[in-house]
């Protein structure tokens, strides 16, 4: 069971969803996406408030792409007599399968910000043994 709802599409989309069992089926899917990268997502959700509503938001939006478009049309003409209409999707919002962007990926993995005055410093095994390149050791 997904942490958003139909009725949460149906606010974002601005229409009733037509196909309940399909629209569930899809929030479904794309939270099994989440968790495949994220992990346990009940007890983060059960931990952080904020997390729960940024979740079910990643969920229900990504979801209404694939309602919005779900051919994945990118342009398409509609021609009647000598008049037509030419209408183009965002190339963002075209590509019409299920997925979450990379700007909801960061909104769920926040990172945290760097202390101040500090770089990590990486240390490579065998790096002082290492053969001279051009620009210096690998």
């Amino acid at each position: 069971m997904s942490f958003a709802t139909v009725s949460d599409v149906q606010v974002r989309l601005g229409r009733p969803v037509t196909d309940v069992e399909q629209a569930q089926t899809l929030l479904d899917d794309v939270e099994t996406i989440i968790r495949a990268r994220l992990g346990d997502l009940d007890a983060r959700a059960a931990a952080d408030e904020g997390f729960a509503g940024t979740l079910l938001m990643v969920e229900a939006n990504a979801v209404v792409r694939v309602l919005r478009n779900p051919e994945g049309l990118r342009t398409w003409t509609v021609a009647v007599d000598d008049g037509s209409v030419t209408k183009t999707r965002d190339q963002a919002t075209s590509a019409g399968g299920l997925h979450v962007t990379d700007d909801e990926w960061d909104l769920l993995t926040p990172r945290e910000p760097p202390a101040a005055f500090s770089s990590p410093i990486r240390y490579v095994p065998g790096w002082a043994h290492a053969p001279l390149t051009r620009w210096g050791r690998p």
